[in-house]
């Protein structure tokens, strides 16, 4: 929970911000458990195994537990993109002319996309699970505040998981 969490604290800095974090808080919370679903249902639904599992000299142990299954998508790069995007989207709404605004969005990401390098190098994924954790982060840490912008905050989006698939189930009032 390192980067998910410090990335947005950065927003608590300004006075303009705190002026509204009960929201800030919430919308984070949500998108926060909208991502969290989204992965969930799709590692279920997938299981496509981790890397590892094709090494022979990793312990069948190892190779037999939950997780050796559960490699897409990346969850770790899938919950430090939506901080990222999460924060930059939600830095760029409450600043709309600041200069700082692209160098934000610049350096957010790339911290972000050294967790998804770094979870291919320890062979936990395979670059198409790091590629479609980092779109899940992405699509939800904009989505989220943006919907929540152009609906007046009533925006409800809900990842829904069955046994024969996956959808979003969104209810704007």
């Amino acid at each position: 929970m390192g980067t998910e969490l410090l990335l947005p604290s950065f927003l608590l800095f300004s006075e303009y911000v705190r002026d509204n974090i009960g929201t800030i808080t919430v919308l984070y919370l949500k998108t926060f458990l909208i991502s969290e679903g989204l992965t969930d249902c799709l590692k279920s639904f997938v299981g496509r195994p981790r890397p590892y599992v094709y090494n022979e000299h990793i312990p069948v142990k190892d190779k037999m537990s939950r997780d050796a299954i559960r490699s897409f998508p990346s969850e770790h790069t899938m919950k430090t993109f939506f901080s990222s995007v999460f924060f930059s989207t939600v830095f760029s709404d409450y600043y709309p002319n600041l200069k700082w605004k692209i160098p934000v969005w610049y350096i957010s990401i790339s911290i972000v996309t050294l967790t998804g390098y770094l979870r291919y190098k320890a062979r936990k994924h395979h670059s198409s699970n790091i590629i479609a954790g980092a779109a899940i982060g992405m699509a939800v840490g904009y989505g989220m505040p943006y919907f929540h912008r152009k609906t007046n905050g009533y925006a409800n989006i809900v990842p829904f998981c069955a046994s024969i698939g996956i959808a979003v189930i969104s209810v704007f009032d």
